[in-house]
Parts: structure tokens; sequence; C-alpha cells
């Protein structure tokens, strides 16, 4: 397997191994698949950097035999379609090259571990091979639950948004069926205002500190260097209760974010964007933020200055569909 066919496949949403000369040369023919551990692959695309083993390439040439693809001259823009084309696939995707898929069969369940690894939202729709009932998990806080899809043509069709750097897992169980009545949580809208009132920094026993807020402390005197976790609070004004719909957009944070809205944690963000839903934790009147900031240990350790801090804009956002 081509190290260099990595990329074409990967922003097609084309599952592969790496095989290696010596793998090869252990590999069974079975059923027209190359038969490698637990692995059975139906196509080889070569580009080796030296010549192949002499077991190594008779391998290939009966895998050839038995009705299996072997690609060895190939070009990247051309690669996934002509893949496509010859063994089909278990991905289809409209939204673009910044996702990336793997495909992991546990028993009778089928799963998906979809990651956006680009550096903007992705949307579009999304078609994984299977049959049953489709849910999405959260891997970062082990909740989930059913996730509308429909059935046509061995597929599950539905649409998916990821965040920047966000992941998701998709569950197919067959002795479900497909829904596609099912509400999708809302994302993140328009902002409705901006918290900037003033914000009280203390460590974490509650003793005041002058760090600033909204800024990088790492440029302000005394905290060049400092590493560890601050917290930051302030209080904001809702005209009526909130109804779940509703989320805080930290903005800039270095690094790590636990946010709590009336005492009651709501998320931990490590990285951008720093979007939390808040709106069933709000109530009418004034609603208390706060915000513990963990920066990076390069600071104290290597005496860097990397932004450290809740830099902000803080902004409430509505929930759009």
């Amino acid at each position: 397997m081509s190290w260099r066919a990595a990329k074409p496949l990967y922003e097609g949403q084309m599952g592969f191994v790496y095989l290696a000369d010596a793998a090869l040369q252990g590999a069974a023919i079975a059923d027209g698949t190359l038969a490698v551990g637990n692995q059975r692959l139906r196509a080889v695309v070569v580009d080796a950097p030296g010549p192949l083993s002499e077991r190594a390439a008779a391998q290939l040439d009966a895998f050839r035999e038995a009705g299996g693809l072997v690609i060895e001259t190939w070009q990247p823009e051309t690669l996934v379609a002509s893949l496509a084309e010859a063994i089909g696939r278990d991905v289809m995707w409209s939204g673009g090259p910044d996702l990336r898929v793997l495909r992991y069969r546990k028993g009778s369940t089928e799963f998906y571990l979809l990651v956006n690894e680009g550096e903007e939202p992705i949307a579009g729709d999304l078609a994984v091979e299977g049959a049953g009932a489709l849910e999405r998990w959260n891997p970062q806080t082990g909740t989930g639950g059913p996730w509308p899809a429909r059935a046509a043509d061995g597929y599950l069709h539905t649409h998916l948004r990821l965040e920047r750097r966000e992941a998701t897992v998709l569950a197919i169980d067959p002795a479900g069926h497909a829904r596609n009545d099912l509400p999708t949580p809302p994302a993140p809208g328009d902002v409705i205002s901006t918290i900037g009132a003033e914000w009280q920094a203390t460590d974490l026993q509650g003793e005041p500190v002058d760090a600033p807020a909204l800024a990088d402390w790492a440029q302000a005197p005394g905290w060049e260097i400092y590493t560890g976790t601050l917290s930051f609070r302030t209080t904001f004004d809702l005209a009526a209760a909130a109804d779940g719909e509703m989320f805080l957009d930290l903005g800039a944070v270095g690094d790590i974010a636990e946010v709590l809205v009336n005492g009651q944690p709501v998320g931990v963000r490590a990285w951008a964007p720093y979007v939390v839903k808040i709106g069933s934790t709000c109530r009418a009147g004034a609603n208390t933020l706060e915000v513990r900031v963990t920066n990076s240990m390069a600071n104290a350790y290597e005496g860097e200055q990397h932004p450290s801090g809740l830099m902000g804009p803080v902004t409430l956002r509505r929930a759009q569909d």
C-alpha cells in the first residue's frame, strides 16, 4: 500500500490500511480477497519506494488472477474514483475533503468514527453502508442517542455538521430500523449580545488575582510565564428564561476552558471553537458565569509566552437549525 495514496484516500473518505512487503508475503487469498490477519482486502494500490520481493510480487499476481484489484499506475486526482467504480464504497459525503472516516465492526454492530480535520465547520449529506437504526455518540462525553436517517439502496442517508476538530461516532444497530422523523440538535447561530461586564479573576481557592480578563495574561507584567488555572467570573442578564436553545461563545481562549453557569458545569473545551450550549441552565434576570482557564505548561517549563487566559470576545448566540 502506498503512503502517497493516503492523502487522496483520506480526503475521499475511502478506508484503507498500510500493507508492508513482509505482510504481503504472508497473506492468503480467499474468495477473491487478500487475507492479512483479520483484514480482508479487495484492492491493493502499489507504489513502493523500491522493488517488491519476489514472494510479494507473486502474491499480487495470484491476487489479481483470483479477481482482486491491483493498481500500480494511478494519479491522485482519479484514484478514489477508480477504486469506487471497481469495488464500491462504504461512505458517500458531499461536504468536502476535511472529513476523515474510520469504519469498525464489533459483533453485528457497525461503527463509523467521523472527524473534521479542517479549520472551519463542515456540513453535508452523508450516506454510510449498513442497515438498521442509526445512533450518534459523542466520544468526549459518552452521551448519545437515536439519529435521523433514511434507508435506501443498502445505505443510511443523513445530514451531518461537524465543528472544527469535532469528532462523532455513528453506530448502526442491525436490530432496529432507520427513522427519518427525529429532530436534530441546533447549531450556534447569530450573536444575541456581548458579555462585556466587569470580570473578577481569582485562583482556584477564590483569592483575587490581578491577571487580566478578556486579554492575554502572558503579556501582563508578572504573568509572562505563569502556568496554571485561573477563574474568571461575571454576570449577565436575560429578559426571560431560556428554553435550552442558546449558546455561549468564549471567543479566543488559551488553552482549556471549563464553563459553569449559575454554578452548574455546562462543558469543557480544549480547542476552538470554544462554544457550549447553556440555555437550560439560564434563568430570567441575573445569571452568573464562571470560566476556568488552564494554559500551556510550556510557559512555565520552557519560558514560552503562549497566549493564555480568556481573551474573548464572549458572546451569547441564538440557535439555528
